[in-house]
């Protein structure tokens, strides 16, 4: 009796340390989870903040569009509006795409795959939009300063400011934002790594 009694505890003993096991490995697969969101919003929440700055900038053009007098300010102002509305969108698919990574429904390996092609796709696009995003600087000048009445002939300094203090300020920013991101994106996949331990 003794010995039945004593092999029903210990079975029982090992069903609570399953579930203990399961209930351990859930809380932290939800924990790095939420981590991994949290680290990618401090991508995305500027990006969204930047999106509707954006769109705004975009509405305003269109809503001035006929205070565009000559057709260069207006090829401009065209340019512009597509840049406005067409790069925000692409940013915030690219890191929807990485917030979309299921982390913990995956194995290892292929959760640090697919996040490895978003993040690669991501810093691409990013590189990409500093380009365009310096080209655009010189394209939405003549139609922010049409928007205003002046023109660029009014203020004679204003592309050596563009083109030199400007520039350099610009790069400067590009380069730290890049650097953040990447910091942001190798602490996600840092956390994914975890899971494999």
């Amino acid at each position: 009796m003794e010995l039945e009694e004593l092999k029903t505890a210990w079975e029982e003993l090992s069903r609570k340390v399953e579930k203990q096991d399961i209930i351990s490995k859930q809380m932290i697969e939800k924990i790095t989870r939420q981590q991994y969101q949290s680290r990618l919003n401090s991508i995305a929440y500027p990006e969204k903040i930047a999106t509707i700055i954006c769109y705004v900038y975009a509405f305003l053009l269109v809503v001035n569009f006929s205070r565009l007098q000559d057709q260069l300010t207006q090829i401009c102002g065209v340019v512009s509006i597509a840049y406005l509305l067409i790069v925000p969108m692409l940013t915030l698919s690219a890191v929807r795409g990485l917030k979309k990574v299921p982390v913990t429904m995956m194995t290892y390996s292929e959760a640090i795959q697919l996040y490895a092609r978003k993040k690669i796709g991501f810093q691409k696009l990013q590189k990409w939009n500093v380009f365009f995003a310096y080209l655009f600087m010189f394209v939405t000048v003549p139609v922010t300063l049409a928007l205003l009445g002046k023109t660029h002939v009014n203020i004679p300094r204003l592309w050596m400011l563009i083109l030199g203090p400007g520039t350099v300020v610009y790069l400067l920013f590009s380069y730290w934002v890049l650097k953040s991101f990447d910091a942001v994106l190798k602490g996600a996949e840092a956390l994914i790594s975890q899971l494999e331990e």
